[in-house]
């Protein structure tokens, strides 16, 4: 039975992680952030450069009304491609702030 369980555990460990699709910046920043941060509920991060350290701190720990967010709701890595993103972003026209995110 073991000689069964073991290919099967080893199948397993390596498909799992490829189930776990990173997300773009731009994915997480609109499935997580812009709500808050271009509804004027959070401050607004866009065109600010911000470093990055800063970013992925508040973003991990949260700060005040700034909720902290877990790895299983965003990767390492989609953290830190997030905080690249919004460290780099120009501020948002006057068009784009009327715009829903």
């Amino acid at each position: 039975m073991n000689d069964i369980l073991l290919p099967a555990l080893l199948a397993l460990a390596i498909v799992a992680p490829a189930a776990q699709a990173e997300r773009k910046a731009q994915q997480v920043w609109a499935d997580t952030c812009a709500y808050c941060h271009v509804n004027g509920i959070g401050p607004a991060l866009l065109g600010r450069h911000l470093p990055q350290a800063t970013v992925q701190a508040l973003a991990r720990y949260g700060s005040r009304q700034m909720p902290a967010f877990r790895n299983s709701e965003i990767s390492d890595a989609e953290l830190a491609a997030l905080a690249d993103w919004i460290s780099q972003q120009p501020a948002p026209t006057e068009e784009q702030r009327h715009e829903a995110p």
